[in-house]
């Protein structure tokens, strides 16, 4: 007890300073090298659908995206203040991601809020370090997209409902409301929100349940207006999904999501730690819910946001087999604050010597995560650094294009490409996936205009040309000239246009036939058009 005593003091005093400087650290990895790479696609379709009128903004959000519309309305105000520039339409992530460390601390300051301070403040101390130095958590408060304000949005609600619960206080409640609200305006994978917080308020009882009811009832109120857009965007989602397939095994999801968490370990190894770890919290979280003891109780919520996002999701993609990390993105703050938790449970039965041991081991992860973000590279686990090169791509272009000349891009993916650009030439996109009527139409209206030269931007041909329709009708009317670019994830090819007179058919009839027999009663047969 006397270490203990001798610590504790220490930590009172420095534990504010470590913050600040931790604070401004966490700011210049978020700011360190914040254009060095252009906007991709997602990026650019933020910034282009955000510099439009209020009017078409909301109905582009309804009838051509399939996210809530309040990070482009933020976007769009902040860009008739910041600008358009790559450093102006990324800061402000950069500002909502810097926001996560003050409000991590506070989120663990108010769930220990009738703890000693010696021991909340250094959680919270903890669990702000990693938070801030994360690197899954810098990238994306670099990226111009919805994901920091949306853990910015749900991490404040947790605060809120967790003094709303401590207090009654009927301010905290309504803060409550509000900020669920907005995380659903936010991002729809807030609505699991919805099942984290149902079930904390069970634990707590009638009471509590009751005005969770209540405050929910206020948030969902507040989100109506939206209902109506909410249905309208799935069943265009459901009959025309406009993604690219992906791949979903139940071990690759949560492994990711471990090694996301956990850059610097083995997938497997940082799975079964993160497994360990929150085992552990959870058996000593129930022994203490028997016992009756409030904090425990309070635990159970950071417990549940940190895990059943994750879980819950792996679920919903089953259905659609497509995960991305960053889809669980709400659960990785709860989750760095469970995992101190769990560490301090951990080491809880070495008495005087636990604050000391628990300092060791924070510093040590907070210097490995940070250590992280400076030798990376493009190589961080669970989150691909590295975007398509669209800026390189424009830059190109606008510089190698005649005015008589026509660019096709396949997939129709002209966001971050329009957002640079500045050539002569009309460029052109086209999904053609297995339209062969639309493709074919698109085609000969390019060839309409007698262009001299047309250039071809492939970006995920598998999805957008999966049966190379474009590149074999453009080598028909053609002929293909070398491109000695690379742009990374795009593929560039040019076609010098000789034969105008032919119109591409969509399902084109071949005149000769070819045969060829094997052994063994084999043949091939093959038609050229």
């Amino acid at each position: 007890m006397q270490r203990l005593r001798f610590w504790s003091p220490i930590i009172n005093h420095y534990i504010e300073l470590s913050l600040g400087v931790l604070t401004l650290y966490a700011f210049w990895l978020r700011l360190d090298r914040l254009t060095e790479e252009g906007l991709w696609f997602d990026e650019g379709l933020s910034v282009i659908w955000a510099r439009r009128s209020l009017p078409a903004l909301l109905s582009t959000s309804v009838y051509e995206d399939i996210h809530p519309p309040l990070h482009y309305l933020l976007l769009h105000f902040w860009m008739l203040v910041a600008g358009q520039s790559e450093f102006a339409v990324r800061f402000l992530s950069v500002v909502l991601g810097l926001l996560l460390v003050p409000l991590t601390f506070a989120l663990v300051r108010e769930l220990y809020a009738a703890d000693t301070p010696a021991r909340w403040k250094l959680l919270a101390a903890g669990a702000a370090g990693l938070v801030g130095l994360s690197p899954f958590l810098v990238y994306y408060s670099r990226e111009t997209r919805m994901y920091a304000l949306l853990i910015v949005l749900s991490t404040a609600m947790l605060w809120a409902l967790l003094h709303a619960t401590r207090t009654a206080s009927r301010r905290a409640w309504i803060a409550y409301a509000f900020l669920l609200a907005l995380s659903l305006y936010t991002h729809y994978s807030a609505l699991l929100l919805l099942v984290i917080t149902v079930a904390f308020a069970l634990v707590l009882g009638r009471e509590i349940a009751c005005r969770w009811v209540r405050y929910t009832g206020i948030a969902m109120l507040l989100y109506s207006p939206w209902l109506p857009a909410v249905y309208l965007q799935a069943t265009r989602f459901i009959r025309t999904p406009d993604f690219y397939p992906g791949e979903l095994e139940v071990s690759t999801t949560l492994a990711s999501f471990a090694t996301a968490a956990l850059p610097s370990v083995a997938p497997a190894l940082s799975l079964g730690l993160l497994a360990a770890l929150l085992v552990l919290l959870g058996g000593r979280l129930v022994r203490q819910v028997q016992l009756g003891l409030a904090s425990a109780q309070r635990e159970s919520l950071i417990l549940m946001a940190g895990v059943l996002p994750v879980a819950l999701l792996a679920l919903v993609m089953t259905r659609v087999p497509k995960f991305e990390v960053r889809y669980a993105i709400i659960a990785i703050v709860p989750l760095y604050i469970s995992l101190v938790i769990g560490l301090a449970a951990l080491i809880s039965g070495y008495a005087h010597q636990r604050l000391l041991l628990l300092i060791l081991l924070l510093v040590g992860a907070i210097v490995t995560l940070g250590s992280q973000n400076v030798s990376v590279g493009n190589d961080l686990p669970g989150v691909d650094r590295r975007r398509e090169d669209a800026r390189g791509l424009s830059a190109y272009l606008s510089a190698n294009v005649r005015p008589n000349d026509a660019i096709l891009l396949v997939d129709d993916t002209p966001y971050a490409f329009q957002y640079y650009y500045r050539g002569q030439a009309l460029w052109y996109g086209l999904h053609v996936g297995f339209d062969f009527e639309l493709a074919a139409q698109k085609l000969n209206e390019i060839l309409a205009i007698r262009p001299q030269r047309i250039w071809l931007a492939q970006w995920r041909p598998n999805w957008g040309d999966p049966t190379d329709m474009v590149v074999t009708e453009l080598r028909r009317v053609g002929r293909e000239v070398p491109v000695n670019q690379k742009f990374h994830n795009f593929g560039l090819r040019a076609f010098d246009i000789e034969t105008f007179g032919q119109a591409v058919k969509a399902t084109p009839t071949p005149t000769i036939s070819f045969y060829a027999d094997f052994a063994g009663g084999l043949s091939l047969q093959g038609y050229e058009p």
